[in-house]
C-alpha cells in the first residue's frame, strides 16, 4: 500500500489515515509512506512507532526546493534491508553525487518549515483572492465544482488547485 502524507488530493493528512493504517496492521499489509509534499506542508506529525506496518518512508526533494526537480532527488528510509535497484546503486556507490550534494546543501541550509515561513502570507492572500479553502500544503488550495471542475482528480467534490505559479519570487513593492 502506498499512501501520501499529506494526501496529495487534499493537501492535508487523509481523514481516514489512522483507520487505513489500522487495517494495514490487522492484515499485515506493508505500507510505503510517501511524504513528497512534507517540505511544503505543515501539521504533519506521524509517529512511525505507532504504525509498524509502515515499512518505508520516501520523500521527494523536488517539491520544497525549486531547482531540484530536474535532479530527481529523494530520500528513502526503510525498516528492513530491501534488495532492489536503489539499494544496489547505493551499495556500489553509483548515486548521482552531484544531485545528492545539491540536495544536501538545501537540507542543511533550509528548515522543513522554510516554505511556510516564507510564503504563508502570500499563500493566504492568493487563496483569499481566488476564494480557495486553505490546506496544509502551501501550493494547494481547494476550490469548488463550478469554477474548478477540471481540477478534480477522482475524489468526489474535491477540487485541488495548484497555486505555486503565484508564489514565486515576486516583487512585493
Amino acid at each position: 500500500m502506498i499512501i501520501s502524507a499529506p494526501f496529495s488530493d487534499f493537501g492535508c493528512i487523509h481523514p481516514e489515515f489512522e483507520d487505513v493504517m489500522s487495517v494495514c496492521m490487522d492484515f499485515d499489509i506493508p505500507v510505503c509512506l510517501d511524504i513528497a509534499y512534507w517540505g511544503i506542508a505543515k501539521n504533519i506529525h506521524i509517529d512511525l512507532d505507532s504504525f509498524p506496518c509502515i515499512k518505508e518512508v520516501t520523500c521527494s526533494l523536488s517539491k520544497p526546493f525549486y531547482c531540484l526537480e530536474n535532479h530527481r532527488c529523494g530520500i528513502r528510509f526503510t525498516r528492513d534491508y530491501i534488495d532492489d535497484g536503489i539499494t544496489m546503486l547505493n551499495d556500489v556507490g553509483m548515486q548521482n553525487k552531484h544531485s545528492m550534494s545539491l540536495a544536501n546543501h538545501f537540507m542543511t541550509h533550509y528548515t522543513p518549515d522554510w516554505n511556510w515561513e516564507t510564503y504563508k502570507d502570500r499563500y493566504e492572500q492568493v487563496c483569499h483572492d481566488n476564494d480557495l479553502f486553505f490546506t496544509d500544503t502551501v501550493i494547494f488550495g481547494l476550490g469548488d465544482e463550478e469554477r474548478h471542475k477540471k481540477f478534480n482528480r477522482g475524489v468526489t467534490n474535491n477540487f485541488r488547485v495548484c497555486i505555486s505559479e503565484f508564489l514565486g519570487d515576486l516583487d512585493d513593492s
